[in-house]
């Protein structure tokens, strides 16, 4: 069906946002690409005069080309995505991180009916620096669809939703787990993200998201058997039955959903 989508029925100021490729000697910062992605989508979305396309629409697409784990999309095929997400733009970006934890931060947009592909951002910034680097990266993608925000758009947009990186990457992780729709570890991830920064309202509304369709009914024992059978661990103490250690060496797990 691809033949017959015609880009200019798409949307006025539809824009997608694919993770970024990231190559990084530290496999902790591998996930950093979903991460900004998200955020970059969320920064987007403050503007009323953008239509973002909806990141399972995004998971699907890279699910099927089984590009879930890499985000790797070829810039050259970029128009071709943004066509079949139905968008009129689509920003691929990418992120190289050098043993000094300086970060390249490389990204283009993708035209759909042109089929052009204009950089907009190439820069270095260091790694606690990058969510400024993601809002000047907006702000760029705003300018180059031509979007004028408002104050109060613009006030929305240059606030950090943290300045933790460590949750900053535990929310990378979890948004990489939800696109390879493994649920429970994504919701793991999100809660650490958290843990470490309480005031961290994204991975709450992931938490949220993951909770309407992937329900939970064991609530805080899901967190205390991973405790149990996590290698190494010292303390049992959040656990209600510490005698459960002795009793039980493995716990599977199988939530049934029933619609």
């Amino acid at each position: 069906m691809e033949a017959s989508l015609d880009p200019q029925q798409f949307p006025q100021g539809s824009v997608g946002v694919l993770p970024f490729q990231v190559a990084a000697a530290d496999p902790a910062l591998a996930s950093l690409g979903h991460g900004l992605a998200a955020l970059l989508m969320t920064d987007l979305a403050r503007s009323g005069q953008l239509r973002v396309v909806d990141r399972l629409r995004i998971d699907a697409l890279l699910r099927e080309q089984a590009l879930a784990r890499s985000g790797v999309v070829d810039p050259s095929t970029g128009p071709r995505a943004g066509r079949i997400l139905g968008a009129r733009h689509l920003v691929l970006g990418s992120l190289g991180v050098d043993a000094s934890q300086a970060v390249r931060v490389d990204a283009r947009l993708a035209r759909t009916e042109a089929a052009t592909l204009q950089p907009i951002v190439s820069g270095t910034t260091a790694l606690d620096d990058i969510l400024d680097a993601e809002k000047a990266l907006a702000f760029e993608v705003f300018d180059a669809i031509g979007i004028t925000l408002t104050p109060a758009e613009r006030a929305a947009v240059e606030q950090r939703p943290t300045r933790n990186l460590g949750a900053l990457l535990a929310f990378s992780r979890g948004a990489q787990a939800e696109a390879e729709l493994r649920f429970l570890d994504a919701r793991r991830e999100f809660r650490e993200a958290i843990r470490l920064d309480p005031a961290f309202e994204p991975a709450r509304e992931r938490v949220r998201s993951i909770d309407a369709y992937v329900p939970d009914p064991l609530g805080i024992a899901l967190v205390s058997i991973d405790a149990i059978n996590r290698p190494n661990h010292q303390s049992i103490s959040d656990v209600a039955d510490p005698a459960f250690e002795q009793r039980q060496s493995a716990v599977l797990v199988l939530p049934i959903i029933i619609r």
